[in-house]
């Protein structure tokens, strides 16, 4: 039994739902008031992507193909060599009217690293950043910025 949490691009925990499915493998969010790019991948080489755009606002779902297995085990193998990685804090770039927010995260066994994560702070601070310096963190980012169209920029 596995746990799926629903985000939508708010970084707010909207829905838990329990259900007998794959174990989510990676999971990306990133965005800010306007737009925004979701992606979770499964350990079924499943994936979910979202893009949410204004004017008006709405979320596009876009169909993508699973992963191969050749390509879901490269991508298992890197999160168990970034599951060892140093994560450290950094200052990021100073937040403002629009500034990004978001992580991208890897599980192994339910267990979360944080690959990148980006938490605005008030007006003219600058962000607090979370990175993984593993390289095999930066092959995930990599993977991650093939499919979606915001990138998380620390």
């Amino acid at each position: 039994m596995f746990i799926r949490t629903l985000l939508f691009f708010t970084g707010a925990l909207v829905a838990q739902q329990s259900f007998a499915g794959p174990a989510v493998l990676l999971q990306f969010s990133n965005g800010n008031q306007i737009f925004g790019s979701e992606l979770v991948i499964y350990s079924d080489g499943s994936l979910v992507h979202n893009e949410r755009s204004c004017c008006p606002p709405h979320v596009d779902a876009t169909p993508e193909s699973n992963l191969s297995p050749t390509q879901l085990q490269h991508l298992e193998a890197l999160i168990l060599a970034a599951s060892s990685g140093r994560i450290v804090e950094r200052a990021g770039s100073l937040t403002s009217e629009g500034s990004q927010s978001g992580s991208l995260l890897v599980y192994d066994n339910g267990k979360a690293t944080v690959v990148l994560e980006v938490d605005r702070s008030a007006a003219g601070t600058p962000n607090k950043d979370l990175v993984n310096l593993s390289s095999s963190a930066s092959e995930i980012k990599t993977l991650v910025e093939t499919y979606v169209k915001y990138p998380l920029v620390p």
